[in-house]
């Protein structure tokens, strides 16, 4: 049965399907002679800009107060902040960020989005993408990431 695949993909009949069709393979070696460029990094070289970053660890173990530590970061530095929060609520987050400091005018940066309760449908996807666009933030973070891809399934 013809699918509409392009010719170059193989079907699954195919038996030895060509590795480069999957994998595509990076000269490392080019890098290093043109220069690996420096990197770029937000609170105090902690996180790498355009990074995917993970905290894991056992309840209490400050996971939730090295994120508020990042916003406060990213706020002081003039910059955006998204919180989503499928843990803790409102009341927890703010005495957290107000005893590190923050300042209400600060906060007024960082969107945070508390039990959002959403099962990341295509739509609710894009919604979300839309909203990050217009938002811009240097951070997104996820509290937590394990809760959100629960709802998700």
């Amino acid at each position: 049965m013809d699918y509409g695949l392009p010719e170059d993909v193989p079907s699954y009949a195919d038996p030895e399907p060509a590795p480069s069709q999957f994998f595509k393979r990076y000269d490392l070696a080019a890098l290093a002679r043109t220069g690996v460029p420096e990197p770029q990094f937000l609170c105090e070289g902690l996180l790498y800009t355009g990074g995917l970053h993970s905290v894991a660890g056992p309840p209490d173990c400050g996971k939730s107060t090295l994120m508020c530590w990042a916003a406060m970061e990213v706020l002081a530095s003039g910059g955006e902040f998204v919180l989503m929060d499928e843990e803790s609520g409102p009341a927890q987050y703010t005495e957290k960020l107000l005893a590190l400091g923050a300042r209400a005018d600060q906060l007024e940066r960082l969107h945070y989005f508390p039990f959002p309760g959403v099962n990341w449908s295509t739509l609710e996807v894009a919604a979300f993408i839309r909203m990050v666009t217009l938002i811009n933030p240097r951070v997104i973070a996820w509290d937590s990431s394990a809760a959100f891809m629960a709802r998700a399934g």
